[in-house]
């Protein structure tokens, strides 16, 4: 058996993260938050807290359909934080196609990534002892 080119493993998986991404963003738009489709959250439910992600799922509603005011009332940071990693998506995504870099991305992506969870933590405390986000 032969084992598959790495460019078309790569091709393979970013056709697969786009597919799950675009699942993701038409499950959220479909599922209008104003009639209680959403899931409610365990952690909140649980705990009386809410966690670091409360709220993203009806600010990526909101966010989807241009309502920003809503959407960075329900979840700042992440309304904040959208263009970069729609950026960021579409730039993974045109270099693994085309088989080079072709937009511009940090060396060390990682990095981004433990600071993008880090400020999530952070926001997540910080909404909890302030009533001004959600």
């Amino acid at each position: 058996m032969k084992l598959r080119s790495k460019p078309f493993i790569k091709r393979a998986a970013t056709v697969a993260a786009l597919l799950a991404f675009a699942g993701a963003i038409a499950f959220v738009v479909i599922a209008d938050p104003t009639e209680n489709t959403l899931f409610p959250c365990v952690y909140n439910k649980t705990f009386h807290v809410h966690c670091p992600t409360c709220g993203a799922t009806r600010a990526a509603y909101y966010f989807f359909t241009f309502r920003f005011g809503k959407a960075f009332y329900y979840h700042a940071y992440f309304t904040a934080l959208s263009p970069v990693i729609g950026y960021a998506v579409i730039a993974v995504s045109v270099n693994n196609f085309a088989g080079r870099k072709v937009l511009p991305l940090p060396k060390r992506g990682w990095v981004y990534i433990v600071v993008f969870i880090a400020g999530l933590i952070c926001f997540g405390a910080v909404r909890n002892f302030t009533r001004v986000i959600y």
